[in-house]
């Protein structure tokens, strides 16, 4: 699209500016029901982006600190975020009841995925560093029953554990633990 001035309607007239200059604004639909919200201020700027029902639906920000990316189901719960800060980032991707099911993250060392049930619990892990990597898998009561990695030698494992969360056997057979 190309830029235009704004333009601005009132009964029976209609005014053209060349530049708005304001700390926020928001943007109606030809009803007049609020579509978009900006919004700037002394930490950075919030764009905001309504249904046709009012909720909002995805919320971008901008800080000193880096940005975030939220984006909401039609009840106006978030249902995803993505947050970029210093030298790492996270992704997260929620349940219809709020809870966490999915978490991505990153970070100077290296990074990480987490997977929770509908119940919240952690499920299994997944860590990925600069001398190795494992993934953990974790029983309905948060004990660990697998561990796969590749160890800081470049060697792969496995681990099991019973029920019980003790070490059922392992190759090779020494024990570690990625979690």
């Amino acid at each position: 699209f190309l830029p235009r001035p704004a333009q601005a309607q009132l009964p029976g007239e209609q005014v053209v500016f060349e530049k708005v200059v304001c700390s926020s604004l928001t943007l109606v639909d030809p009803l007049g029901r609020p579509r978009v919200g900006l919004l700037a201020g002394d930490d950075g700027g919030v764009v905001a982006v309504f249904g046709r029902d009012g909720v909002t639906r995805v919320v971008i920000g901008a800080d000193e600190q880096g940005g975030t990316f939220i984006v909401s189901d039609r009840e106006g719960k978030p249902r995803s975020a993505i947050r970029v800060a210093g030298s790492g980032g996270s992704m997260m991707i929620l349940g219809p009841d709020g809870g966490k099911r999915t978490v991505v993250g990153t970070g100077p060392m290296g990074g990480d995925v987490s997977v929770y049930a509908n119940d919240g619990q952690l499920r299994g892990a997944m860590l990925v560093l600069e001398n190795g990597a494992g993934f953990s898998a974790l029983g309905k009561d948060g004990k660990k029953r697998a561990i796969l990695a590749v160890d800081p030698t470049g060697a792969g494992s496995m681990q099991t554990y019973g029920n019980d969360g003790k070490r059922t056997g392992g190759i090779p057979a020494y024990e570690f633990d990625v979690r």
